[in-house]
């Protein structure tokens, strides 16, 4: 089954194409051009092959760049007539997780208390000043979405489209 898996909820966006199990490719970036980055690397790398599936990230992260995956997604889904898995960004990491600046980061337990608990999983809301301030060590956690989306994790959407899971609902629209 060709599985295209699409990541714009962490800091690091990643846009992978998957087989059987075996990664074909892959693509991330770390700046914020979901906008520009996404379709481009998703043609590129799915050419004109069929797809059966697509695992998307559903969230929380950052407003515009979830929304930016998800529609493309939806999009994708509905017009291909594939499957959709969604995937929260918090089954993504084994740990707690911080939201620093729209994004996510794996933390040690051990370096700060949670400020809040959000689906069975911790998370603490800082900024980034605020976080250099207390003195909190960032786990080295290279985050493998190739290898996750080889696994084919996530809960199988039945209605289109998926809405974007956020922490706090956004006082935009």
């Amino acid at each position: 089954m060709l599985t295209l898996g699409i990541n714009t909820a962490t800091i690091k966006s990643t846009v992978c194409l998957v087989e059987d199990g075996e990664v074909l490719a892959e693509k991330s970036w770390t700046e914020n051009k979901e906008a520009e980055n996404l379709i481009p690397a998703i043609a590129e790398m799915v050419g004109d092959r069929e797809l059966d599936r697509i695992l998307v990230v559903s969230g929380p992260g950052p407003f515009t760049a979830l929304r930016v995956g998800i529609v493309t997604a939806n999009t994708i889904a509905k017009e291909k007539g594939v499957e959709l898995r969604a995937l929260k960004t918090f089954e993504l990491f084994p740990g707690p997780v911080l939201l620093n600046g729209g994004g996510l980061t794996a933390i040690s337990e051990d370096e700060i208390k949670p400020v809040n608990e959000f689906d069975g999983q911790f998370y603490v809301d800082l900024t980034e000043k605020q976080l250099l301030a207390a003195n909190v060590e960032i786990l080295d956690h290279e985050l493998n979405f190739s290898e996750i989306v080889a696994r084919m994790p996530g809960e199988k959407i039945e209605t289109l489209p998926l809405l974007p899971y956020y922490v706090k609902e956004p006082t935009i629209t």
